[in-house]
């Protein structure tokens, strides 16, 4: 009885990872942002910055850079061999930016843009705890 349960229990493990996707397509290509975080304070509501792309794909193919929602005109590289684009970004919220083949239009890879705001509430504690004693 117990080996028959070590049985089901390989055969549900390997019925689940056969299922699962495998990640190799993944892991070569790659979306890069820098800055990846832009900070806004209260007296602007907007962020407008310069972001360099980098990527990495499989093929050697042209691609695109388009945001999910739209708000950034999408962008194609001309040359399959340059890997790398500087765009001015303006955001007032996180974005989600996508590479893209130009020639499939398949998603090749993503990355995101975060917009914050500094924590107010962060600031230093006034009172020292009651167990402090310095």
């Amino acid at each position: 009885m117990p080996n028959t349960l070590v049985s089901i229990m390989g055969l549900l493990t390997l019925a689940v990872m056969s299922s699962l996707p495998l990640a190799a397509n993944d892991e070569q290509n790659l979306l890069h942002l820098t800055p990846s975080v832009c900070i806004i304070d209260a007296a602007t509501s907007h962020c407008r910055i310069q972001v360099q792309f980098h990527w990495q794909t499989s093929t050697n193919n042209a691609v695109c850079i388009q945001s999910v929602d739209d708000t950034i005109a999408p962008w194609c590289n001309q040359d399959p061999n340059s890997h790398t684009t500087v765009i001015e970004v303006q955001a007032q919220a996180d974005m989600q930016f996508l590479l893209v083949d130009k020639a499939t239009h398949q998603i090749l890879a993503d990355a995101k843009f975060t917009v914050t705001s500094p924590n107010q509430t962060s600031e230093r504690r006034r009172y020292r705890n009651p167990w402090s004693l310095f």
